[in-house]
């Protein structure tokens, strides 16, 4: 089944140019973790999370594959992080995106969406096919969501099986 009945259309987006320190009241505002960055046509861009900014405050050895494992030997560090924080919020938001994110289709089959889903997180990001329009979101709830319809509809359809 094709993951269209999964999509969440009325999202919230931010602009490239806007501010990260805008773009965190704004995600803080309406409570979510995670907003599609798209230009002024609507194109797809990249995408602003919690988790992209927390990892820019990171030092690089400790966000390369391979790179160290545990920050423990660093102390007193919170006041630096502060200080990587307060640069980060007056970047601009296409400074600090993912720009390399995973995208599909409406005629994505379901199964596939989840597999994405679990291998790179949530939310995945849905656009027009053979373009980079954003359509909407699918997030780990409105994919279970959308089983849970299909669950219903089954069940429905055995039991009018059942009393023929």
């Amino acid at each position: 089944m094709p993951c269209q009945d999964a999509i969440l259309k009325d999202i919230y987006t931010v602009s490239p140019d806007m501010s990260v320190e805008n773009a965190l009241k704004f995600i803080h505002e309406k409570n979510v973790r995670a907003m599609p960055v798209i230009d002024e046509n609507g194109n797809l861009l990249g995408m602003l999370s919690l988790s992209i900014l927390l990892e820019h405050l990171l030092p690089v050895a400790a966000r390369i594959n391979e790179g160290l494992e545990k920050l423990g030997f660093i102390t007193d560090a919170d006041p630096g992080i502060a200080k990587r924080f307060k640069k980060e919020k007056i970047q601009v938001v296409s400074d600090i995106m993912k720009k390399d994110i995973v995208s599909v289709d409406p005629t994505t089959h379901l199964w596939e969406v989840i597999r994405l889903i679990v291998k790179n997180g949530s939310p995945l990001t849905v656009v027009e096919e053979g373009t980079k329009k954003l359509l909407g979101i699918i997030t780990e709830q409105s994919a279970i969501d959308d089983l849970e319809r299909i669950l219903i509809v089954l069940e429905k359809q055995n039991e009018d099986m059942d009393e023929d």
